[in-house]
C-alpha cells in the first residue's frame, strides 16, 4: 500500500504555506477587466442593470451604490440595489433556469452571457484589508452595508 504524502500545515496568521495567486492593489485609475468582471449575475437581468458602479484611486476601490441606482433585478429580487465585482460568470441560454447562484426557485435566465473563468480557485485564503483610520461615513459601516467576498462557481446544472 502506498504512503500518503505528509499534511500540508497552512497558518492564515502568519500566511506560512500560502503562496500568493492573485492581488490586486488598484494602482491604477481604471478597473483591470482582465481581472474583473464589472456586473452582477447579468445573466438574471442585464449587464445595463447590474453593471457595478465604483472609484478607483489612491491605492483603494470604493463600490458605490448611489441615490439614482436601480435594483438590478426587481422581478426576481425587489427592491435591492447591488454594485459586485466578480471573476467568473456563466448563464445557459436566454428562457433557461441554468445560471450561477440560484438564488431561489423560479429564476430564469434574461440575459446570455459567455463563460468566463477569470479566477476562480478551488481553495484558498482570502484577505481583504480594511483600514480602520477611514473617516466617516465609511467607518462605521452603515447598517444596509453587505459584503459577500467568496462565491461558488461550478459548471452548470441542468435542473428540471
Amino acid at each position: 500500500m502506498a504512503e500518503l504524502p505528509e499534511p500540508r500545515v497552512f497558518s492564515p496568521v502568519t500566511k506560512d504555506g500560502y503562496v500568493l495567486e492573485f492581488e490586486d492593489t488598484f494602482d491604477g485609475d481604471a478597473l483591470e477587466e482582465s481581472r474583473w468582471l464589472p456586473y452582477y449575475l447579468p445573466h438574471w437581468s442585464s449587464r445595463a442593470s447590474t453593471a457595478a458602479r465604483y472609484r478607483i484611486g489612491d491605492g483603494t476601490l470604493r463600490l458605490l451604490i448611489e441615490q439614482d441606482q436601480q435594483p438590478w433585478s426587481p422581478e426576481f429580487d425587489g427592491g435591492i440595489r447591488v454594485s459586485s465585482l466578480q471573476t467568473g460568470l456563466f448563464s445557459g441560454p436566454v428562457g433557461s433556469n441554468v445560471g450561477q447562484l440560484r438564488f431561489k426557485p423560479g429564476l430564469t435566465v434574461r440575459e446570455a452571457q459567455e463563460d468566463v473563468r477569470l479566477y476562480t480557485p478551488h481553495h484558498g485564503f482570502y484577505e481583504f484589508p480594511d483600514d480602520p483610520s477611514a473617516p466617516a461615513p465609511a467607518r462605521p459601516y452603515p447598517k444596509e452595508f453587505a459584503v459577500d467576498y467568496v462565491r461558488g462557481y461550478r459548471p452548470a446544472r441542468h435542473d428540471t
